[in-house]
């Protein structure tokens, strides 16, 4: 029993002994396989730990994520120190912001982490899949993030990437809630077009707001931009993109230039519009308010400027081109022309004025192809040189046309009145505007040198230079010649007379004029006349002809064809008819018939003379000659009239080679226009009542109105009565209201008469 005991108490010994040394065995193996302790943390460290993740969420969404290699809690404070760190921002449940750092700092307390290092940010990162363009990417130093409100901020030099450019600025603020990104300062950004041809275009600015949901970038207080041959500086300005290529531009007081190798293209406004396509290439630029445009090269400037303007442009050569201008409100377009020619005078300016004004450009978008307005306008033609006039045509539906080099070439307007001012070189001091008006107008110009040529108004034409007044249906201005050409139902008239024709072409300068075609002339008596004249210097005198000419202010008229010269009844008549009033004279030629009426004699008043009973009226006498041709002086008052006369009163005949007849004084009481007359070359002069005739020959007559004396003189004079018979001798004078006969013989003819017996009545 007692050997048993000690068994009992081995056997247990042995069991304690293999389970110690199992144990022993056991804890050695795992003693074996732990890490080894770690080393005790710093003073200064309160956690420490690898591989951090940490997220926070709002409604049950991840707000951000941040991930670290390494995770070091300050002391007792709520301020992590991290290493390796991954920011992830959560835009939606596809795409996701991440910001990365080497190291930064998490104040926990402040919601804030900061970044001392360089920290790259990358945008719009998608969960799945390769991103379909190259992603924006941020990279500064000192970077702070708000875990509140999401924002990342710096104050530091900035740098970024994005799918069609790259840029740098100082100071960011980026806020993934609105998807903003705020640059600070000097922000100088490059936009790479998306079209193969697409230039760049370096953005400068203060500031710049690219807004990722609205896809726009926003400058201010101040941007600039350089594209090309293109600058623009502006206040405050926005960028507009679409599909995250450049899409249009707003500027606001924005100043443009465009710079080409002959000409430079200039243009603001307050607001200013800029449009491109899909590939970057610039398709329009709307103004808005104090607009203005200007086109400079060495043939000379146009400058335009209205309320609103829209430029359009088109491709050529890999540039944009511009090929159309619309000016809207007030809109002005003045071309200062540089003479083509250094030895010629330059040509006006141009200077239209329009509500509405729309220019077109001949391809290649340097000059214009034509100029037009759709609203009531007026182009001015300003001088450029002393001979020149200063112009303005008022009008509506304006087309000005242009040849090459910016040379104006043609006009065309519709409901037109015209201005033309004196000429600075004009000597005449008393000259004044001339105006005209029509309804319709074309003007033409040289193409080489912009010099008017002519113009042309039709449909209702009218003119108006001080007293002189003209009108046609349609009228042609040669400029060179300073004339008006007036065709159809054509008159000219001013303060002493007027002239109707089918065509009339009138010398502005001289006032010399030529018409042609059923002429009708209307000349009022000469105020300052003293002397008489053939026809009544205090009549009017009325002309007709087929063709008349008036020269050297109307002194030297010329009439031709079947022309006809009148005073109430007193008339002139012939093939040709030329007046010259500086010499008093009046030639006619071919089939001449002058016709004057014979007045009643005035008889001196008595007084207390009871009143005559009343009789018939008078018969109205005239005195008719006929001729070939005639020639009046007005210093003698004779008309002399040539090339076989016949000369005509009543009861009275005369024909002759040639007749001389002496006017009376305008004053003189006689009741003949003619005072005397003198025939020569085969004189006949017939005398005839009803009931007597007398024809007296001779190669020499003298006819003396007053006395109704006549003379006969020269190879062999005779009178043949056919009551009394026949007298023939040296001079035979008789007289027409009486049966006085005087005869006068030569020595050794003497005279000789025939005389009549009266037979009885059986």
């Amino acid at each position: 029993m007692r050997s048993t005991r000690w068994l009992l108490l081995l056997a247990i010994l042995a069991i304690l002994g293999g389970t110690g040394a199992l144990y022993r065995l056991q804890r050695r193996i795992v003693q074996s396989r732990t890490p080894p302790k770690p080393a005790s943390l710093p003073l200064d460290t309160n956690n420490l730990a690898f591989d951090y993740e940490y997220a926070q969420s709002t409604g049950g969404q991840t707000k951000f994520k941040v991930r670290a290699t390494k995770f070091r809690q300050v002391g007792q404070t709520a301020v992590f120190e991290l290493e390796g760190v991954e920011l992830e921002l959560q835009k939606e449940p596809t795409h996701f912001d991440l910001i990365k750092s080497a190291k930064a700092q998490f104040d926990k307390g402040e919601a804030r982490m900061f970044s001392e290092g360089q920290v790259e940010i990358t945008l719009d990162i998608p969960r799945t899949g390769q991103p379909p363009h190259p992603l924006t990417s941020i990279q500064s130093s000192g970077v702070t993030f708000d875990s509140k409100s999401g924002k990342a901020s710096t104050d530091r030099a900035t740098s970024f990437t994005f799918q069609n450019g790259h840029g740098n600025c100082v100071g960011a603020v980026y806020d993934p809630n609105v998807k903003e990104l705020h640059l600070l300062h000097a922000t100088d950004l490059t936009l790479q077009g998306s079209g193969p041809h697409s230039q760049p275009m370096r953005v400068q600015s203060e500031e710049l707001t690219y807004r990722e949901g609205g896809s726009t970038i926003t400058l201010g207080p101040w941007a600039k931009m350089h594209r090309a041959e293109t600058d623009l500086e502006a206040g405050a300005s926005r960028i507009n993109l679409k599909q995250s290529a450049l899409d249009s531009i707003d500027a606001e007081h924005a100043h443009g230039t465009d710079h080409y190798p002959q000409r430079q293209l200039d243009y603001a406004a307050d607001t200013l519009h800029m449009q491109y396509s899909p590939d970057g290439e610039l398709r329009q630029i709307n103004g808005q308010g104090h607009a203005r445009l200007d086109s400079t090269s060495n043939r000379g400037r146009t400058n335009m400027t209205g309320n609103v303007f829209n430029l359009d442009f088109t491709q050529q050569n890999n540039e944009a081109t511009l090929a159309h201008v619309h000016a809207d409100g007030n809109a002005v377009v003045e071309t200062i022309p540089a003479a083509a020619d250094p030895k010629a005078e330059t040509p006006e300016t141009k200077i239209l004025r329009s509500n509405t004004v729309e220019i077109d450009m001949r391809p290649g978008g340097h000059e214009i192809d034509h100029v037009q307005t759709h609203a009531p306008g007026v182009l001015e033609f300003v001088p450029n040189a002393p001979k020149q006039h200063r112009r303005l045509l008022n009008g509506e539906r304006m087309t000005i046309r242009y040849a090459p080099q910016n040379q104006i070439e043609s006009f065309e307007s519709v409901h037109v009145t015209t201005q033309t001012f004196p000429a600075a070189a004009e000597k005449n001091k008393t000259a004044v505007p001339s105006t005209t008006a029509s309804v319709h107008m074309t003007a033409a110009f040289n193409p080489k040198t912009g010099q008017l040529t002519q113009i042309k108004q039709w449909e209702n034409f009218s003119y108006a230079e001080g007293p002189r007044r003209a009108a046609s249906v349609t009228a042609t201005l040669d400029q060179e010649k300073d004339a008006i050409d007036l065709q159809d139902h054509a008159r000219v008239r001013d303060e002493i007379g007027s002239t109707d024709a089918d065509h009339i072409v009138l010398n502005k300068k001289s006032g010399d004029m030529a018409a042609d075609g059923r002429v009708n002339t209307s000349r009022l008596p000469d105020k300052k006349k003293n002397s008489s004249e053939l026809l009544d210097g205090d009549q009017p005198t009325q002309g007709q002809a087929r063709h008349m000419t008036s020269a050297n202010h109307n002194k030297l008229v010329h009439y031709e064809g079947d022309v006809l010269l009148w005073q109430e009844t007193n008339r002139i008549q012939g093939d040709v008819i030329d007046l010259n009033r500086d010499k008093h004279t009046l030639t006619a030629s071919g089939h001449v018939v002058t016709t004057f009426v014979d007045q009643p004699a005035k008889k001196p008043s008595q007084e207390n003379a009871k009143a005559p009973a009343k009789t018939a009226p008078e018969e109205t006498a005239f005195t008719v000659v006929r001729a070939p041709s005639l020639l009046y002086t007005e210093t003698d008052r004779l008309a002399h009239y040539t090339g076989g006369v016949s000369f005509e009163r009543p009861g009275l005949t005369v024909h002759s080679a040639e007749l001389k007849a002496w006017m009376n004084a305008k004053d003189s009481t006689e009741d003949s226009k003619i005072n005397h007359a003198f025939a020569d070359g085969k004189v006949e002069i017939v005398e005839s009542t009803p009931v007597r005739q007398r024809r007296g020959t001779g190669e020499h007559a003298e006819y003396y109105a007053a006395e109704a004396r006549i003379l006969l003189r020269g190879g062999e004079p005779e009178l043949v009565d056919n009551q009394k018979g026949t007298t023939r001798g040296a001079e035979l004078t008789y007289f027409t209201n009486d049966d006085r006969l005087l005869v006068t013989g030569d020595p050794g003819k003497p005279v000789k008469s025939t005389v009549h017996r009266k037979h009885a009545v059986s």
